[in-house]
């Protein structure tokens, strides 16, 4: 896969009239689609990499064995040169994360994988 950013993250405050759960209480009710406009947020943006922007981890690999095997070894603490860590993102990612939990209707997030696995790890955190 590429660590290339995109500007492309959104997410869209409702979509329909659905429980996206499935405890819809009025199910069999035919509901209308309701069209939202979307919100572009830049912080749900890629992790970004620095000097290794728009770079596979692959050509990484083979340009800078040893940031690489940095990489490999603290997955989450790692940061690209003049780029960013996970832990940057989580930073990044705390203040539209308050402001999600203040909405009460479905939310349908677009965003890259980086930054969906640390919004799924805040929503389903393990035991």
């Amino acid at each position: 896969g590429s660590v290339a950013g995109s500007a492309g993250s959104y997410f869209v405050s409702s979509f329909g009239g659905h429980d996206c759960d499935g405890d819809d209480e009025r199910e069999g009710e035919h509901l209308p689609w309701e069209q939202m406009s979307p919100r572009v947020y830049r912080n749900l943006d890629e992790i970004f990499a620095g000097e290794y922007e728009g770079m596979r981890y692959e050509d990484i690999k083979a340009l800078a064995p040893d940031e690489a095997s940095l990489r490999a070894r603290d997955k989450i603490g790692y940061r690209y040169p003049r780029g960013e860590s996970y832990f940057d993102i989580i930073v990044r990612l705390d203040p539209l994360i308050h402001e999600m939990e203040s909405y009460t209707e479905p939310l349908l997030i677009v965003s890259h994988q980086a930054v969906l696995r640390l919004l799924y790890s805040y929503r389903y955190p393990r035991g």
